[in-house]
Order: C-alpha cells, then structure tokens, then sequence
C-alpha cells in the first residue's frame, strides 16, 4: 500500500482531523492561559544596587517575597501608563558622580520565570518589563490616576529602599 493509499483510508483522515482538533484546541487554550500566568505572579524577587556608575553597583537589597506580595507589586508596576513602543523620550542626562539605585524585580509563577523588570529611577520616567516571550513593554512608574510613584509603593510594600537623586515624583 503506497502513502497516498493510506492516507485516503476514512480511519486515517478521521485520525488526522481529530489530532488536528486536539492541536488546535490546545493551542487555543495555551493562547488564552498563557496572558494569565504571566499576570499572576506567585514570587517576585527584588534587587536593589547601588552605585556611582554601572560597573561600581553594590547589591544592598536582595529579598524575595511570595504570594501575599508578589501580585501586588505586579499589579503596581503595571499600573503606571503604558508607554507605546518606538515612543521618543525626552531623558535627563544623569548627573555626573551622582548615587543611584538601579531596580530588577524577577516575577515568576510556579517556579516559572514570567517577567523581569529593570529601571533605575533617574533617568527616563520608565520601568522596562520584559516577558519571555515578545518585545518588551515600558511602564511610566508614575501613577497619574493614584497620583503615586512605583517606588514609594515598592518600597511600602517590601521595604526596598526608595530612590536616591530620583527625578520622580512622589
């Protein structure tokens, strides 16, 4: 029996439509839960360094906290307005020999890593959010509808220290 005979056998059509549903159907349900696990963080670990420059960053805050926190601080972060891609921004330059604290917060759900968010509170208004799949997203970390800074709700929430020579909002 040749390929071609077989695969006009009704059994073998009926078997592959119905493994083409199952794929479909999973498929499906992975595009719709996938949204969902990322934005139902169950750990986040935040890091706080601190330093002159990039290459002089000290860690002075490491904690993790888990499913009491860890969806707030996310809930948080995204609560900023959200920054389109390819936005022109207008960022100070940060000062010369000036301090500050560089910020990565590592979500994860189940043990999965589902988001990593990087900002360091003195130059652009911005908190990049970088998911494992997709371009990353840019959240402002001020909160004009709560009128409240990312930070100051970080810091209440964990204890993290807030920023030093922040041009920011409190």
């Amino acid at each position: 029996m040749t390929l071609i005979q077989w695969v006009q056998r009704p059994a073998v059509r009926a078997g592959v439509l119905a493994l083409a549903c199952v794929v479909g159907i999973v498929s499906a349900i992975g595009f719709v839960a996938y949204p969902a696990f990322l934005a139902a963080p169950d750990r986040v670990q935040v890091v706080v360094t601190s330093g002159l420059t990039p290459t002089t960053q000290q860690v002075i805050f490491d904690q993790t906290f888990t499913t009491a926190i860890a969806p707030q601080v996310y809930a948080q972060l995204i609560s900023g307005n959200r920054i389109p891609p390819n936005t022109v921004e207008s960022c100070p330059t940060p000062r010369a020999h000036s301090l500050y604290y560089q910020y990565t917060l590592t979500f994860s759900h189940m043990g999965i890593q589902t988001g990593v968010a990087s900002g360091d509170a003195v130059e652009c208004m911005m908190i990049q959010l970088t998911y494992p799949v997709g371009a990353p997203a840019y959240f402002s970390y001020y909160d004009t509808q709560n009128r409240s800074s990312f930070w100051v709700e970080l810091h209440h929430l964990t204890n993290a220290p807030e920023p030093v020579n922040c041009v920011c909002p409190v």
